[in-house]
């Protein structure tokens, strides 16, 4: 007993020394609500604080950018020199540049903030209004939920995710999947993780396996970020990427057929196939679609 009281008052000092709560807190609105003048008063007040340790603020700082990067009035700039002012390294500052570059607008597809159109932020400023926020901690829900929930209701977008090989007969299109693999290359999430394990709890008829090349905290993604081009995007021939791209599913998916546990009930020798065949229809898909850009 007297360790767990020892462990849990360390616990509330670190997060108190480090203000913690208000960093999460404002993170949380940075990736869930559009306000930007909230938003530009709360990022500075934390950049500003001393208690707020230089990986929070980064961490923020890069919030703010991708979420705020297209706004007239941003202030990527100017929460950049701050985070030099606040100990930041060159490398480190220039990881604002290279996450915009990379993952920014521009750079990805899908509506990862719900704020493409004015109709969809609307539809999501209701949403919250009508459903309200239980918690402001853990209000945000990954982009992989928004696809999974689409994808078992079966009204997962054809254009944005296009069938491999033969195309399915409509009526088999209208059935909602009861297994998916999901493999995402360059890593996976803890939070996507929780999601998928929520959403296998809460639907029983259908099984959601979730894979990816490793799994991702904060400091990992920007180690892997910080190995990029910072002048351009990665190049390469399409067959070579293509090749790349097959490798690392096929390890992937090799990796999850091989360890996948022994619990009754799990077939083994129907999740190896399983994973074979996407494997297989994956690489090949990826081949075709590259070497259309060549």
């Amino acid at each position: 007993m007297t360790k767990h009281v020892t462990l849990l008052g360390e616990i509330n000092r670190i997060i108190d020394a480090q203000s913690l709560m208000e960093c999460s807190e404002v993170e949380q609105e940075l990736a869930c609500t559009e306000d930007h003048s909230s938003a530009v008063s709360e990022v500075e007040t934390l950049l500003m604080k001393e208690s707020c340790t230089l990986g929070n603020k980064l961490r923020l700082v890069l919030l703010y950018a991708l979420r705020y990067e297209r706004e007239p009035a941003n202030r990527i700039a100017k929460f950049t020199d701050l985070l030099g002012q606040a100990g930041a390294s060159a490398e480190q500052q220039s990881l604002v540049g290279m996450v915009l570059q990379h993952y920014g607008f521009g750079a990805r597809s899908g509506d990862l903030f719900g704020n493409k159109s004015m109709l969809t932020a609307m539809k999501k400023s209701l949403q919250r209004s009508v459903k309200g926020v239980q918690n402001v901690y853990t209000q945000h829900q990954p982009f992989l939920a928004q696809q999974l929930e689409q994808l078992t209701k079966g009204t997962l977008s054809e254009a944005t995710y296009p069938y491999l090989g033969a195309e399915p007969a409509p009526i088999q299109k209208k059935r909602a999947p009861t297994e998916v693999v999901v493999v995402i290359i360059g890593g996976a999430t803890y939070e996507e993780a929780r999601v998928v394990g929520e959403m296998n709890a809460a639907n029983p008829g259908v099984k959601l396996v979730l894979a990816g090349t490793t799994i991702h905290n904060c400091e990992s993604f920007l180690a892997d970020v910080a190995k990029l081009d910072p002048n351009a995007r990665p190049a390469g021939s399409a067959a070579g990427a293509a090749a790349s791209y097959g490798d690392s599913i096929s390890s992937t998916l090799t990796s999850i057929a091989s360890n996948a546990p022994q619990v009754p009930g799990v077939d083994r020798k129907r999740i190896a196939a399983l994973t074979s065949s996407v494997s297989s229809s994956v690489t090949a898909g990826v081949s075709q679609a590259m070497s259309k850009l060549q």
